[in-house]
Formats: structure tokens, sequence, C-alpha cells
């Protein structure tokens, strides 16, 4: 008899990501009730592999499974919001002040790279194709430290990053081109080689989404 873990393995993960960027892009916003059967039908496979994938948002944050209630999506509460930018602010000051001046010239080419394509979806207004772009460019900055700590934990925290920032740029008229100039403030500061300044400005960047979504 032949093994079809695999199958499995790859539908479970094909269900995981499409369900997770139904509620990144908020197809499925906050509050949404999810149906395992719905859900296997638009995906067209069967409910166990929808199960597994939302057992996996469930421990990730994305949805709350009640039995009175059934499947949610949920929203992040006040003080998660408040843990989340109060945590990327104390890794992210760090590595900046870790690596003002200090980066090389392929990693300024990366950066460089990064902020052109922020302005290019923020000038055609393409917002989940920003928010990719801006959740990118902290992970990237992050990435340059070389900390495998650091790296897994922004990792683990893009997908939620993407979830925040792409609600700020929808409560926020022309927050992505904002967003943007801020990003290349912070990146300008950060090259050469002002800490102090490139800490300040993500300061204020990070404290404007944080007010936005607390408010």
């Amino acid at each position: 008899m032949l093994d079809d873990t695999p199958t499995k393995d790859l539908l479970r993960t094909r269900a995981y990501r499409e369900i997770k960027d139904m509620i990144l892009r908020e197809h499925a916003p906050a509050g949404t009730f999810l149906s395992k059967r719905t859900l296997a039908r638009q995906l067209e496979m069967s409910p166990t592999p929808v199960h597994s994938a939302l057992e996996r948002l469930e421990a990730e944050g994305f949805v709350r499974i009640s039995p009175q209630q059934g499947i949610i999506v949920r929203e992040f509460s006040i003080q998660e919001i408040a843990d989340f930018f109060e945590f990327r602010l104390a890794i992210e000051a760090f590595v900046i002040r870790s690596l003002s001046g200090n980066l090389a010239s392929e990693q300024v080419k990366k950066l460089r790279s990064n902020l052109k394509a922020q302005a290019d979806r923020a000038k055609a207004d393409d917002v989940d194709g920003f928010t990719q772009e801006d959740a990118a460019f902290h992970h990237l900055i992050c990435s340059f430290h070389g900390n495998q700590q650091i790296v897994s934990a922004m990792a683990d925290l893009r997908d939620k990053l993407y979830r925040v920032a792409r609600s700020v740029s929808t409560k926020v008229t022309d927050r992505p081109l904002s967003a943007y100039k801020e990003h290349k403030t912070i990146a300008d500061a950060l090259i050469h080689g002002d800490a102090d300044a490139a800490v300040q400005h993500l300061t204020e960047h990070i404290a404007f989404g944080k007010r936005v979504l607390i408010s």
C-alpha cells in the first residue's frame, strides 16, 4: 500500500497558506465566522487538512476555535498590539544601533532595492504589495545583524507584522506613501551612520502605527 503522507502534508500546507492569506488580506476580516465545510469546498479538498490548518492558525493567534461559538477570525487585543509594537521597537532599535554605519555595499544595495519596490507599490496604490515590502524592509534590516535568534523572532512575527501594517495602511489616507518616506529616512540615517537619528525615526514610525490601531 502506497504511503499518502506527502500528499496529506501538501494539502495541509496549502490549506494553511490559503486560509491565512484570506485573513491577512482581510478577505476574512476579524470577527468573521469560518466553516470547515465551506472552506473545504472552496479549496476543493476534504475537511481533514482544513481542520489541521485551522488548529495551526489557532496556535499562531489568528483564529479562535470554540465549541460554543465555532471558528472565528481573531482581532488582536489592545494589549497584544501594544506588546507587539514594544517588542519590535526593542529588537529593531538594538539592531539599528549595532549596524549603523557598518552596512556592507551589498546590504545597502538590497535596502535600496526594497525602498524602490516600496515606492513603486505606494505610487500604484497597491496596498497588499506595499505591505509585503513594508514587512520585508523590517525583516531585511534584522537579517543583516546575523543573530539567528533575532532573525527567527522576526520571521515568526512577519505575518503578524503584515496584518498590522496592512490594517494601518487601510485606516490612514496615503499611508503607504508616508510610510515609504519614513522607511527611507530610517534607511538613510542607518547607512550614513547616524544611529541616534535612525532610532528616533524608527521610534516615531512604530509609535504612529501603534497610535492608529490602539486609538
